[in-house]
């Protein structure tokens, strides 16, 4: 059985996502609250627990976690990589090329710049 906090993130982030929000959006409008519901499921499941939603790629639920998970969390290091792994196959994806260039310019600003001599 899906809890209720699983859910709530689940429809937040497929409101944001039919609404054209974005995990690099400047604001989040009305009825896309998917930071409070993702503080809910982790306050009462775990941050392990919600790292889980990095498998589901519908409605970008899993960019969603991986932002939130990297932005508002101290991740254990086999988290934070499968967070970035998700945030670097969205930014080589060519399914939405505004989403790619967004993630691509957030990773070139927290990665830094491998020098080949």
């Amino acid at each position: 059985m899906v809890s209720d906090t699983a859910v709530n993130y689940l429809v937040a982030c497929k409101t944001a996502c039919l609404l054209g929000h974005r995990p690099l959006n400047e604001r989040i409008g009305p009825g896309a609250d998917v930071t409070e519901a993702a503080a809910d499921f982790v306050r009462l499941n775990g941050l392990e627990a919600f790292g889980g939603f990095l498998r589901e790629y519908q409605y970008l639920v899993d960019l969603w976690a991986a932002h939130l998970i990297l932005g508002s969390y101290t991740p254990s290091d086999t988290l934070r990589e499968q967070c970035m792994a998700t945030i670097q196959r969205y930014a080589t994806s060519v399914l939405d090329p505004v989403l790619a260039e967004q993630e691509s310019r957030w990773l070139a600003r927290i990665e830094p710049p491998t020098h080949r001599r």
